[in-house]
């Protein structure tokens, strides 16, 4: 970052051609620079603790990718799933109705 000087020498210059006496204009002066130099600080502090770009792309590879969200279902899969949800509902039903069936014969038999 380039930040252009601030020259001292003529800032105090123009205050004493404002009515500034010496010793006012050296103050301002000061001072301003001090608080521009303190700014200045900061904000190189600030800058070193931005992350840095191999941060960022180190944060953004944990992410899933449009891509990946793609493979991990599509309809096809959701389709065979469902398929094979459904076959299987059908097998342990007719288990259970002939099992409940069973049950009431017995039942019947034995009164």
């Amino acid at each position: 970052m380039n930040i252009p000087a601030f020259d001292t020498y003529k800032a105090v210059q123009a205050l004493k051609k404002a009515g500034f006496e010496e010793a006012q204009a050296t103050a301002v002066v000061s001072t301003i620079g001090e608080a521009g130099g303190a700014d200045l600080d900061a904000l190189r502090e600030d800058v070193a603790a931005l992350p840095t770009r191999e941060d960022l792309d180190n944060a953004l590879r944990s992410y899933a990718t449009r891509e990946d969200l793609k493979a991990l279902v599509t309809k096809d899969r959701l389709d065979a799933g469902l398929a094979k949800f459904e076959e299987q509902m059908i097998k342990y039903l007719t288990a259970t109705v002939l099992a409940t069936a069973g049950i009431v014969l017995a039942g019947v038999k034995w009164l």
